[in-house]
């Protein structure tokens, strides 16, 4: 039990590592793999979905000490995307193992094609227009979609969203991202736990790991290429999302 703690909390430390230099949550790693190694697909989104928890409160309290976070308008954006995650796990529920599997693989897929097509460069800090705000929301509500029924944070949606959308600068989009990925996380999983799809002796760990990770990648995340981390962090999805398909297609078996 304690190896099986210290393994999880070792995943968790990754993704949290890994999602904060990404400006993701990092559930987008989790999952797949825990999937992977066994666990039931509905406690693996919701384990997952811990996780992303704990990299978003391990990896904010440095952004909002140097007001990088964007308050109000990931409070606006959150409200619809929270709409997303209730939906999203509601609708996680009613399908079956190998449909939620598939449903990370495809979603492995589309955040590595997202994250090749985000411009190099952010727009600046023009006041954004109410034409803008709306167009985002859409795609805010499927981001929350997307997290729920997966168990990523939708950081991968998100952070699109946010640089190319709202033309937010590159650090405040993160960080932004950031604070909208805790709530939605918060939101997905207090539908599964009400549901009692979650189990704390996976989800604790992970979380606790993440929580690390991410306070100690969050001070590294403004030294790094961004192009280096849009390469690495599409090529280990695309990878993601093989294995996941693998496993897809094994339970439908």
């Amino acid at each position: 039990m304690i190896a099986e703690s210290l393994a999880l909390a070792a995943l968790g430390l990754a993704a949290g590592f890994v999602g904060t230099l990404l400006g993701i949550g990092g559930g987008s790693l989790v999952s797949p793999m825990l999937i992977l190694l066994g666990v039931e697909s509905h406690i693996a989104v919701s384990s997952s979905l811990a996780a992303v928890v704990g990299t978003g409160v391990g990896g904010l309290p440095q952004f909002l000490r140097r007001r990088l976070v964007r308050i109000k308008l990931a409070v606006l954006l959150e409200a619809v995307t929270a709409c997303g995650a209730i939906l999203g796990s509601t609708v996680a529920m009613r399908l079956s193992s190998w449909q939620v599997s598939a449903a990370i693989s495809a979603a492995l897929a589309l955040a590595g094609t997202i994250v090749l097509l985000q411009p190099a460069r952010a727009g600046g800090g023009e006041r954004l227009s109410a034409r803008r705000i709306l167009v985002a929301l859409p795609p805010s509500f499927a981001a929350g979609m997307l997290s729920a029924m997966t168990g990523i944070g939708g950081g991968v949606v998100k952070m699109p969203i946010l640089l190319a959308i709202l033309g937010l600068d590159i650090r405040q989009a993160l960080a932004t991202s950031k604070m909208m990925i805790l709530i939605t996380a918060l939101t997905g999983l207090a539908n599964y736990v009400a549901h009692h799809r979650f189990e704390v002796a996976v989800g604790a760990p992970l979380a606790i790991g993440a929580f690390v990770g991410a306070t100690v990648s969050a001070k590294l995340v403004t030294r790094l290429r961004r192009r280096t981390l849009r390469k690495v962090s599409a090529s280990l999805y695309y990878t993601l999302s093989i294995l996941a398909l693998v496993k897809t297609l094994a339970l439908m078996h």
